[in-house]
C-alpha cells in the first residue's frame, strides 16, 4: 500500500477494523477508497476495540464512508472539539445505542434475555431461557444475526458457545430491566441450570464422569448466578435442590469452602427443617455446611464443633442416597465408634448403588491401614479397584490406587509403590480437580526416595509443596516439609532438616485448631526430636516426643486414632531410648511400633538407627525377646509412654 495508506494500515485500529469488516464482507480491504473513513471512524471511537468490531461489522450492510458518516450524526450532540476528546464511557455508550437502534424487535428481545447468563450460554440453554414465545428453534437464528453484528461472541470448535463483552452484557441488562422482564429471565434460567445440575449429579460416579464434570465447569458461574437468584428469592426447595445436586461436584472439583458457603446460606432459608420430599438434599446442605465450617481454622474455637459432627449421623439414617449412605460410617469414623463404623460400612456394601458398595470397600481399607491391618487393607483397596475400573469411575480409582501403594510400603515394595502412584497420578491429570494429581506428588517423592532415586523424590515433593501453598493445601504443604527434612536427614544435613520442619511446625501451629492438623503437628514434633537426639540434646529430644504424644492423645479423645502416626512417634522414642543406652526397652518399643502399624519399618531412619545400636549391646536373642514383648503392648500402652 503506498504512501499514507501505509501508515494509517500500521495504525492496530485501523488493522482491527480491517479484519473484523473482513469477517464480514470478504474482501474488504483499507486501500485508497476506504482509508480516509476508516481512519475517521476509529478516531471517532478513540480506538476502543468493542465499540470498532461493532462499527465493522456494519460494514456487512454499509460502506466504510456510509458508517463514518452514521457516526457523525450519532456523536453530534455527544461532540465537544475534537472527537478524538470524547469520554471514553460516552463514546462506548453511544456506539452500543447506534447498534442497538439498529436491531430489530425479536433480535432486541434475544439479546437482553442473554445477558442474564454469567460465562455463556450454549444453544441449548438459550434456546430454553431467551425462548420468543412459541417459536421453538428461532433464538439460535437470531442470535445467528446477532453474531454477525458483533453483539453476540460465538466461540468453540466442537461445541459452540455464545458469549456477550461485559459493557454489551451490562447494557443489554439494562434494557432488560426497562422492559420488566429481569425477573422472568432469571427464573428461566435458574429452572434451566437447577435441572442440568440434578440431571448431572448421578452421572459423576460413572464412566462419563470427566464429560459431566467439564461440563458443569463450563457452568460454573451460571450456576453460581442462579444459586444467587433462588436464594435471594428465598425459595428455599430451589436452594436446596441446588446444592444437594452440586455437592459431589464442588468436592471431585475441591471447591469445599464454595460449597460450605452454599449449603449454609440454603440452611438458612430453611428454619430448621426440610420441606416435604427433601429430606436428602436438605441433610446434604447440613453435611456440607458442618465439614465446611470444621475444615476452616475459624471455626474450630467452637469446643462444640466435634458434637456438631457427631449429631449429624441422624441426618443421614434411612437415606439410600450414595452420599448419605456413605456419611453414616464415616461420621461414627469421626465419633470414635469402631463397632458403629464397620456396621455402617457393612450396611453400605450391601446398596443396590455400585458406586456405593465400591467406596464401601476403599473407605474400609483406609480404616484398616489406620488400624494396622495391612492384609485386611490390601483385599479391600484391591476390591474397591476392581470395582472403580469396571464403573470407570476415576475419583474412586484414584483413592485406591493410593491406597494400595500404602500397602505395597508396608510390605517393603517401594518401586510398585511408585508405580502405583503414577498410576493414580495420570488419572489425576485426566480432568479432576488440579490438586487430585499434585497432592500426589508428596507420597510418591516418598515411595521414591525408598526406592532409592533421591532426586527424583526431591524434585516431586517440592513441586507438591509449591502446589499445596499455591491451592491452599496447609495440612499437604506441611506432610512434604516433613519429607523434605528426612531427604536432609539422608543427606547428613541436620540443619537442613530442622529448617524443613520449622516450616512445617510453622504452618501446623498456626492452623492448630484444624482436625486434620493433629497427626501432622504430631508428626513434625517427634521428627523434631529425631534431629535433636541426633544432634545430641537428649532432653529436648524427649520434650519432642512428649509433645507429639500429647497431640495424639489429644486427637484420640475425639477421633479414631491413626496408628501409622502413633508409630512413628514410637520409632522415635525407640532411637531416642537406643542414644540413653536403653537398649532393653528400645527394642520393645520397636516391636510396639510394628504391632501399631502392622509391619517392621525397615524404610525408617528411626528403626535402622535404633536396631545398629541396639544390635552393638544386645544379643541376638536378648532383642528377639525385648521384641516380642513390645509386640504384646498397646495402643494404650504407647499414649502412656514417657519419653
Amino acid at each position: 500500500m503506498p504512501g499514507p495508506f501505509a501508515a494509517a494500515a500500521a495504525s492496530p485500529a485501523v488493522r482491527l477494523f480491517a479484519d473484523r469488516a473482513a469477517a464480514v464482507r470478504p474482501g474488504f480491504a483499507v486501500d485508497a477508497d476506504t482509508a480516509r473513513p476508516v481512519v475517521r471512524i476509529c478516531r471517532a471511537l478513540d480506538g476502543i476495540p468493542l465499540a470498532i468490531e461493532l462499527a465493522a461489522a456494519r460494514v456487512r450492510s454499509l460502506t466504510a464512508e456510509q458508517v463514518a458518516d452514521r457516526l457523525d450524526d450519532r456523536f453530534g450532540l455527544l461532540s465537544v472539539g475534537s472527537r478524538a476528546a470524547l469520554p471514553r464511557h460516552q463514546t462506548l455508550r453511544a456506539i452500543v445505542d447506534w447498534s442497538w437502534d439498529l436491531l430489530g424487535p425479536t433480535e432486541r428481545t434475544v439479546l437482553r434475555r442473554l445477558s442474564v447468563f454469567s460465562g455463556g450460554a450454549t444453544p441449548d440453554s438459550a434456546e430454553q431461557v431467551c425462548s420468543l414465545d412459541g417459536q421453538p428453534g428461532a433464538t439460535v437464528d437470531v442470535i445467528a444475526s446477532l453474531v454477525d453484528k458483533s453483539l453476540v461472541i460465538a466461540e468453540g470448535q466442537r461445541h459452540v458457545r455464545y458469549r456477550l463483552l461485559e459493557t454489551v452484557r451490562a447494557y443489554a441488562a439494562d434494557r432488560l430491566a426497562e422492559a420488566g422482564e429481569a425477573d422472568r429471565a432469571a427464573a428461566a434460567h435458574a429452572r434451566y441450570f437447577l435441572d442440568l445440575a440434578e440431571r448431572a449429579e448421578p452421572q459423576l460416579r460413572t464412566a462419563d464422569q470427566l464429560i459431566w464434570l467439564d461440563l458443569l465447569t463450563d457452568e460454573h458461574d451460571n450456576c453460581s448466578a442462579a444459586l444467587r437468584y433462588v436464594i435471594a428469592a428465598e425459595d428455599v426447595p430451589s436452594a436446596l435442590r441446588f446444592v444437594g445436586a452440586l455437592a459431589w461436584y464442588w468436592i471431585t472439583r475441591d471447591f469445599d469452602a464454595e460449597a460450605a458457603e452454599w449449603a449454609t446460606a440454603a440452611l438458612g432459608l430453611a428454619n430448621g427443617a426440610p420441606p416435604p420430599g427433601l429430606a436428602d438434599a436438605y441433610a446434604i446442605c447440613e453435611i456440607v455446611a458442618t465439614i465446611g465450617r470444621a475444615a476452616g481454622h475459624d471455626f474450630m474455637g467452637d469446643a462444640n464443633m466435634y458434637d456438631a459432627l457427631r449429631q449429624l449421623a441422624p441426618v443421614a439414617q434411612g437415606s439410600t442416597h450414595p452420599l448419605l449412605t456413605l456419611i453414616t460410617p464415616l461420621l461414627a469414623m469421626v465419633s470414635g465408634d469402631r463397632d458403629g463404623t464397620r456396621r455402617g460400612l457393612a450396611a453400605a456394601a450391601e446398596h443396590p448403588d455400585p458406586w456405593t458398595r465400591a467406596a464401601t470397600r476403599m473407605f474400609g481399607g483406609h480404616l484398616a491401614l489406620g488400624e494396622g491391618d495391612i492384609d485386611a487393607a490390601a483385599a479391600a483397596f484391591a476390591d474397591g479397584e476392581a470395582r472403580f475400573r469396571e464403573l470407570g469411575e476415576r475419583w474412586g480409582l484414584i483413592v485406591c490406587l493410593s491406597g494400595r501403594a500404602e500397602v505395597a510400603i508396608a510390605r517393603g515394595a517401594p518401586a510398585e509403590a511408585v508405580r502405583l502412584l503414577e498410576e493414580a497420578r495420570d488419572h489425576g491429570n485426566e480432568g479432576l480437580a488440579n490438586n487430585w494429581s499434585e497432592m500426589l506428588r508428596i507420597p510418591l517423592g516418598r515411595a521414591r526416595a525408598q526406592a532409592g532415586d533421591l532426586d527424583g523424590a526431591r524434585a516431586d515433593i517440592e513441586r507438591g509443596v509449591r502446589s499445596a501453598k499455591k491451592i491452599g493445601e496447609k495440612d499437604d504443604q506441611a506432610l512434604g516439609y516433613i519429607q523434605l527434612s528426612e531427604l536432609a536427614r539422608l543427606g547428613g544435613d541436620l540443619p537442613g532438616a530442622r529448617r524443613m520442619l520449622e516450616y512445617a511446625q510453622e504452618i501446623t501451629e498456626a492452623h492448630r485448631r484444624r482436625p486434620d492438623m493433629h497427626v501432622v503437628a504430631a508428626s513434625t514434633y517427634t521428627k523434631l526430636g529425631c534431629v535433636a537426639e541426633q544432634d545430641g540434646d537428649l532432653a529436648a529430644a524427649g520434650q519432642w516426643h512428649a509433645r507429639a504424644l500429647a497431640t495424639l492423645a489429644d486427637v484420640t479423645a475425639e477421633f479414631l486414632p491413626s496408628n501409622p502416626t502413633l508409630a512413628v512417634v514410637v520409632e522415635g522414642i525407640a532411637a531416642l531410648c537406643a542414644a540413653r543406652g536403653e537398649y532393653t526397652r528400645g527394642a520393645e518399643l520397636l516391636g510396639l511400633a510394628h504391632t501399631l502399624q502392622g509391619f517392621g519399618n525397615a524404610a525408617s531412619l528411626e528403626v535402622k538407627r535404633a536396631k545398629a545400636a541396639i544390635a552393638a549391646s544386645l544379643d541376638s536373642g536378648a532383642f528377639q525377646a525385648a521384641y516380642a514383648r513390645g509386640r504384646e503392648l498397646t495402643r494404650d500402652d504407647a499414649l502412656a509412654l514417657t519419653p
